[in-house]
């Protein structure tokens, strides 16, 4: 069981390439929560991946923001 440092916040990441795919991050800090959204994002295998993008792979480009609380 992991335990939650209570010094971190929630970001909302919005991942967009040809869909956008959106989520929730629990980190200590903006850079934190790009680095949890990437590796999640490229540790999909390429069928999870074709649940939200089609055609060619392009780059990603990330909006993060804070969750609003």
């Amino acid at each position: 069981m992991s335990t939650v440092n209570p010094s971190c916040k929630d970001f909302t990441i919005i991942l967009y390439e040809r869909n956008v795919f959106q989520f929730t991050v629990r980190a200590e800090n903006e850079e934190a929560a790009e680095d949890v959204a990437l590796e999640t994002y490229y540790g999909w295998s390429e069928a999870d991946r074709a649940r939200y993008i089609s055609g060619e792979q392009g780059g990603v480009e990330l909006d993060i923001e804070e969750a609003a609380q």
